[in-house]
């Protein structure tokens, strides 16, 4: 088939939602598929080749009313505002361009951004097969623009996927129609890709969590639980990589809790570093606050590593409560620091669950996930 691949981001641009979309492409290229993927610009080329694939990007500009200054910068503020039609026309321009030369079988928008928009006024103009891939929805009463075109996006879907049960939920209450139409697919993990770096990063035992400093990431829960975990066992370590907003609000947490020469913020790591520190770590932990799946989840699984996490979205849909993880209820360091707590004192039980965590993971693989995504394709196209 010719797929044409619609995330809101995609690499070199690094996040949970790259990844997929680029494992995505490139499994079905495996398959023997033609795709090409459109894509947000992000200070990149217009088009280029990424891991062999054909990447375009498009500024996807959309009204937004100038009710108040953004930062000092109103005036720049109504200049787009008042200039986006023109900005906007160029660029349903050019997606129409590279829909028309590529005719694609399927178009599959992966999360409802910005670029929905674009993708459903194309859908009405020429007439293509759309899935839409649910990641991730948010209800927000201000912001009642971005419902409706969740909404209208949803009801212009010829079919839908969603990452987990949890994502399906959220969907329902924009589109409760949605149901009939939809298939709950999970993210994907490549086992063979995983070839954990043995040399060790580190000389000391450490606890890991690979997060996103944003609050709904929850890193702050986690620095107020280890402080607690730290009065156990003094000798060991917290490590944090990834980066973001509230990093330094999570670094001067440390500081006051007197923890922060415990605690080590790698922030960003490359891949095969960060393969080798999930290899090394005693167990790791994921404290969200909100999480519609977890691609960490696979990687701690994949590495034997038994976990600590929140009873949160779709995290008891990727580990097994009692299996391979300790779940606790979200908003509570206490609760956290128990779990971690529970499995450092009992390495019998830790050990249980990393093994039986190598065997659930492999419901995951890429090869699997990428079947069910073409399962649905054809379906759409047969229909």
């Amino acid at each position: 088939m010719k797929i044409l691949l619609v995330p809101n981001s995609y690499p070199p641009q690094v996040g949970g939602l790259e990844r997929v979309a680029a494992d995505l492409a490139e499994e079905l290229v495996e398959k023997g598929h033609n795709i090409n993927v459109v894509t947000c610009v992000a200070g990149h080329s217009k088009k280029e080749i990424v891991d062999s694939i054909n990447v375009f990007r498009i500024l996807y500009p959309v009204p937004r009313p100038p009710f108040k200054k953004m930062n000092g910068a109103y005036f720049s503020f109504l200049v787009k505002f008042f200039l986006w039609p023109i900005y906007a026309t160029i660029s349903f321009v050019n997606l129409a361009k590279i829909i028309q030369a590529m005719r694609p079988d399927i178009v599959n928008l992966h999360y409802i951004g910005d670029n929905a928009l674009y993708v459903i006024i194309m859908k009405i103009l020429m007439r293509f097969k759309l899935v839409v891939s649910v990641h991730e929805l948010r209800r927000g009463n201000r912001r009642l623009g971005r419902n409706l075109l969740i909404r209208i996006t949803l009801g212009y879907a010829d079919k839908v996927t969603s990452i987990s049960r949890y994502s399906l939920a959220s969907a329902r209450r924009f589109y409760p129609q949605i149901e009939r139409k939809c298939t709950v697919i999970g993210d994907g993990i490549h086992l063979d890709q995983l070839e954990m770096n043995r040399s060790e990063i580190v000389d000391y035992r450490y606890i890991l969590s690979a997060r996103r400093f944003t609050f709904t990431k929850g890193v702050d829960i986690l620095v107020r639980a280890f402080q607690l975990v730290h009065e156990k066992f003094p000798n060991l370590r917290l490590v944090l990589t990834g980066d973001g907003p509230e990093m330094q609000r999570c670094k001067d947490l440390a500081a006051r809790c007197g923890i922060k020469d415990f605690i080590d913020f790698f922030g960003f790591v490359e891949r095969s570093m960060l393969m080798a520190l999930y290899k090394g770590c005693e167990l790791f932990v994921l404290p969200s606050r909100k999480e519609g799946f977890g691609i960490a989840l696979l990687e701690a699984m994949a590495a034997g590593k038994p976990i600590v996490a929140t009873r949160v979205g779709g995290v008891p849909e990727v580990v097994k409560e009692g299996e391979n993880a300790i779940l606790v209820e979200p908003e509570s360091p206490r609760a956290l620091a128990e779990g971690i707590i529970h499995l450092l004192k009992n390495s019998n039980l830790a050990d249980r669950f990393g093994k039986r965590g190598m065997e659930i993971v492999k419901n995951f693989t890429w090869d699997k996930i990428v079947r069910k995504y073409i399962a649905v394709y054809n379906s759409v196209n047969k229909a």
